[in-house]
Formats: C-alpha cells, sequence, structure tokens
C-alpha cells in the first residue's frame, strides 16, 4: 500500500528550464564568460545551483562559483520564478492523489523559499503536507538527509513509501532511504540512467502514477 509520495520538483513537477536557462545566460554576461548551450544547461539541471555552475564553468573556484551565483539569483528571483510551467497531467494529478487521502510532500535542491512562491503563484501548495528546500546561504544541500529527516518527521512508513523524480540523485536519495523511487521520462533525466540506477520503473506522464497507486493499494 502507498499512502505516501515525496517528490523532486525541477523536472518532475514543474518545467523550470527557460528561467534557469535565461538566469544562467545573464549570470554568464556580467562576468563576461562566454555562454554554455542551452543544451548544456539543461542537462545540468536538478543539483543544487553551486553544483550545477562548478559543471559549467568547469572550476572549483569557490569565489567565482560565487559571484556567479549571486548574478544568476539576481534575475532568477526576479524574472526567472515566473518563467515555468507545469508539466502536462501534473495538476490533475495532484489533485486526484490528494482526493484519495495520499500525503504529498516535496524535497528539492532549489531553495526553499523559491519553492513556495512557485508553488503559491500556481495554486498547489495546498495538495502538499510539507516541502523541504535548500536554505538560500547553500547550506543543507544533501537530499538523502532531508528525505530522512522529512520521514522521522511525519512518522512515515518507508514501505509505504515511495520518491518520484526524473534524475538519478533522486533514485540515489531514495535508495539511501530504503524507499522505492519512480523515474518520470519527461524531465531532465534520461530513462536508461534512471533504471540503472535503480528506478522501480519509469513513467511518461505523472498521470500514470495514478495506476501504480491504485494496483499496489
Amino acid at each position: 500500500m502507498i499512502n505516501n509520495i515525496i517528490f523532486d520538483f525541477d523536472g518532475t513537477l514543474v518545467d523550470t528550464s527557460e528561467g534557469i536557462i535565461k538566469s544562467m545566460h545573464y549570470a554568464f554576461d556580467k562576468l563576461n564568460i562566454p555562454r554554455v548551450t542551452d543544451q548544456e544547461i539543461r542537462g545540468v539541471i536538478g543539483p543544487p545551483l553551486p553544483r550545477m555552475l562548478e559543471i559549467l564553468l568547469k572550476t572549483n573556484d569557490d569565489e567565482l562559483v560565487l559571484k556567479c551565483t549571486n548574478y544568476f539569483r539576481e534575475r532568477y528571483s526576479n524574472d526567472g520564478l515566473r518563467e515555468l510551467e507545469m508539466y502536462p497531467g501534473v495538476s490533475e494529478t495532484l489533485i486526484n492523489l490528494y482526493e484519495e487521502d495520499i500525503n504529498l510532500y516535496i524535497v528539492t535542491s532549489k531553495p526553499h523559499m523559491f519553492v513556495i512562491d512557485i508553488t503559491e503563484k500556481l495554486q498547489m501548495i495546498n495538495y502538499f503536507k510539507d516541502i523541504s528546500g535548500i536554505m538560500i546561504n547553500g547550506k543543507d544541500l544533501n537530499k538523502a538527509n532531508r528525505i530522512e529527516r522529512l520521514v522521522n518527521k511525519h512518522e512515515l512508513i518507508k514501505e509505504e513509501t515511495i520518491m518520484v523524480g526524473d534524475r538519478c540523485e533522486d533514485i540515489i536519495a531514495a535508495k539511501h532511504n530504503d524507499i522505492k523511487c519512480i523515474g518520470v521520462n519527461y524531465g531532465y533525466g534520461k530513462n536508461k540512467d534512471l533504471l540503472e540506477e535503480g528506478a522501480c520503473l519509469t513513467i511518461n506522464s505523472l498521470k500514470d502514477i495514478l495506476n501504480y497507486i491504485r494496483v499496489s493499494n
């Protein structure tokens, strides 16, 4: 029986790529660094922003990463938060799950304040019992540890809980907590990678999760 679902955010519930890509270009321009391609940026969406920048900048220079982070958030906090959309089927799926008394949660590497802002604007915040994002200063980045704290806080039974995410990092974090993970194919990850990492299955639309829940229950 499945009573609890922990969702990733970017690439799972919401397509935030437009705002992230434009804000990344803005940050690179402010630093007079040659832009990377949209495809390269899309390929690293998921981990915390500093890690994304280390990959794109090909550097371990903390000062450069911090400057780029600040410029990125300068634009993202004003414009990028509006440059997004829910994936097809997400709204009706959340409503159905909520009406079936499934407990819904979010654990994401996105800053908590941004996730709250977005979920409020999209009128989806009331479906979730708890939302765990990182601090804006970059602390508390480990998704596996935050899932563990959420499970303990709400006294979730692991056998009745699943994670849903689009990146291998989500599967790794779920496995660390002995929780099954469903991978979504429409996000920023790849089906092959998700299955190889240990996803119990992959789905092409969030609506497909309803059948999984109903069969399990």
